[in-house]
Parts: structure tokens; C-alpha cells; sequence
């Protein structure tokens, strides 16, 4: 499934696999999906970026991410935290107590 992901080219196609293949994802793969869309190209341009945070698939590739934290290393979370960064993503309320409850490099981590 990873591989599958890192061939892709744009957030379309991401967020197409999400769906198509929810089912079958591992907790990794949810990782490499934020990884992916936030390295493409495409999400540089503001509107392409407006368009994939408001997208409902989006939503649920976060929704999914933050049911597994309790299943995530502190590596994965960085890699999340990191994706959302880059993606100017702004973690809504519910996310960061999760994150900084579950592992303890978190705790009192400057958010």
C-alpha cells in the first residue's frame, strides 16, 4: 500500500486511496499518506492547499490518524506533526491532548 502512495503525483489520487482502500490500511500507511501529501508539489499553491483541507477526505485521513495514536511511535507522531506544519494545518483542540498524552518525549513539547 505504501508503495502505492509514494507513486502518486497528486492529492487527488492520495485521497483516492484513502477511500478506495480504507479497509486495508495499516496505521503506517495513514503515516505515509500524510507524508505524501505534504511533500507534492501541488499543495505549494494556496488554493490547491485551501482545497485539500476542506476536502471530507482529508478529514477522515485525520480522523483515522488521530483513533491510532495510541497505536504510534513517537517517530510516526513526529512525522504527523511535521506533515501538518508543513501542510500550516491547524490542529484542532481534540488532536494535541492525544498526542501529548500518549507518549512522554510529548509532554510539555512547545505546541
Amino acid at each position: 500500500m505504501d508503495q502505492m502512495l509514494l507513486k502518486c503525483e497528486q492529492p487527488e489520487a492520495v485521497l483516492a486511496l484513502l477511500v478506495t482502500h480504507r479497509g486495508v490500511f495499516f496505521v503506517h500507511n495513514l503515516v505515509t499518506a500524510i507524508q505524501v501529501l505534504a511533500s507534492l508539489d501541488e499543495v505549494k499553491d494556496p488554493i490547491a492547499l485551501n482545497r485539500l483541507l476542506r476536502d471530507p477526505r482529508y478529514d477522515l485521513l485525520l480522523r483515522d490518524l488521530v483513533r491510532f495514536v495510541p497505536k504510534l511511535d513517537f517517530q510516526a507522531m513526529t512525522h504527523i506533526v511535521h506533515c501538518l506544519q508543513q501542510l500550516d494545518h491547524k490542529c484542532p483542540k481534540r488532536v494535541l491532548p492525544r498526542f501529548a498524552g500518549s507518549e512522554p518525549g510529548f509532554r510539555g513539547f512547545g505546541w
